[in-house]
């Protein structure tokens, strides 16, 4: 009977049907994993191939600014413009904040000091943390999303409406013309805006520490400079370089190598060059502390 419905029926499959939904949805988990995996290292991909480009570009972008020839008069113009569009259009807002930020941060800073009685900590409080972290992660944030925007735009803007390769039909090097300039201006506006939030800084500290810890203005400054040391300048001033130099080159980079067919576009590509940046900004810091306290 058995042998005869298996000979009528060579295909009849007479498994459990729990078994096969079991065989089904084991297979789609396997197609799904097999996308996530397959979609993982198209990212890997094309984020690496990303870093190599922007890589090559951004040494092509400091063998540049090596060469001193390149700093004729139209250059010289483009630097200052950025300069003036990146600090002083924002000079008086900026000494606002950190006047502000500084005395209320301080304050609360100086009190709590007096009231634990870590008064010999002054020092270490406010030259190892506010100076040396604090002021220059301020100044980078602060000037990479009004400036860093705003490059990112441009660029974008002068893509689309093909003046880059306008520039490039006459024999201007736009890397020479429009992108040093700026990585140069913005280095320059993040140095001297840190050592700007520093000065006040420090000079709103001493007056805190004068009304309530009843320090003298030679006591604090004497406690301020002993504990700093030449290495966290040199920390300092390397961290901003760095940071000054990715503020100006993501935006650059990000408006001139991506993709844009049509003005909708641009937003996104300012949006993407913005995350880029702050995530680039805060792999820098980490870099910074870690190199720190090794």
């Amino acid at each position: 009977m058995w042998r005869f419905i298996f000979s009528v029926h060579p295909r009849l499959d007479l498994t459990d049907p729990a078994a096969r939904d079991a065989d089904s949805s084991d297979g789609e988990a396997k197609h799904m994993l097999k996308t996530l995996i397959e979609k993982l290292g198209d990212v890997v991909i094309r984020k690496f191939e990303g870093g190599k480009d922007a890589s090559r570009f951004a040494i092509m972008c400091c063998r540049e600014m090596r060469r001193l020839t390149n700093y004729n008069s139209a250059v010289q113009d483009v630097l200052i413009m950025q300069v003036y569009f990146t600090a002083l259009q924002i000079l008086v807002p900026f000494l606002i904040f950190s006047i502000i930020f500084s005395s209320f941060v301080l304050g609360i800073i100086v009190e709590k000091i007096k009231e634990m009685g870590l008064t010999h900590y002054l020092g270490d409080i406010l030259a190892g943390i506010i100076f040396v972290e604090i002021a220059p992660l301020l100044t980078v944030f602060l000037i990479a999303q009004r400036s860093g925007s705003a490059i990112n735009a441009e660029i974008a803007v002068m893509k689309v409406h093909n003046e880059i390769k306008s520039l490039e039909y006459f024999g201007i090097d736009p890397v020479v013309y429009l992108f040093v300039p700026r990585i140069i201006s913005i280095m320059f506006c993040i140095i001297a805006f840190d050592i700007l939030f520093s000065i006040i800084i420090f000079l709103i500290g001493s007056l805190f520490s004068f009304g309530i810890l009843g320090l003298a203005h030679e006591q604090y400054a004497n406690i301020f400079l002993e504990s700093i040391e030449l290495s966290d300048f040199a920390l300092v001033f390397g961290k901003l370089l760095v940071f000054g130099f990715f503020v100006a080159f993501i935006p650059i980079y990000n408006g001139y190598h991506i993709s844009i067919k049509k003005l909708t576009d641009i937003p996104i590509a300012v949006l993407n060059g913005m995350v880029n940046l702050f995530v680039t900004i805060t792999v820098i810091e980490t870099c910074s502390l870690i190199l720190r306290f090794i």
